[in-house]
C-alpha cells in the first residue's frame, strides 16, 4: 500500500494505491477521496490503473480511471 496526499490552495485528494494478486496477473488500483478545504475527505473511490512505471521524476500510474494518470513525486 501506498497512500499520495495531492494538495492544492483549498483542495485534496488523498490517493491510496494497492496491488491486487489475481490467479495469472496482478493489478493496481487507486482509491481516492477529495475534499475542498476545510471540508473532510468524501468517500473513497477506487479505480483500476493499467500500468505503473518508474521514472526519474517518480512513480507513474497510468490510466487510474476517472483519476487519470497520476505522478507520485520522488
Amino acid at each position: 500500500m501506498l497512500e499520495f496526499d495531492q494538495t492544492s490552495v483549498d483542495t485534496l485528494a488523498i490517493h491510496t494505491f494497492n496491488v491486487r494478486t489475481g490467479d495469472q496477473h496482478c493489478s493496481v488500483t487507486d482509491a481516492v477521496q477529495h475534499a475542498v478545504l476545510p471540508a473532510k475527505p468524501s468517500g473513497s473511490k477506487t479505480y483500476t490503473c493499467t500500468a505503473i512505471s518508474s521514472k526519474p521524476d517518480g512513480l507513474h500510474f497510468s490510466a487510474c480511471g476517472d483519476a487519470g494518470d497520476i505522478t507520485v513525486p520522488m
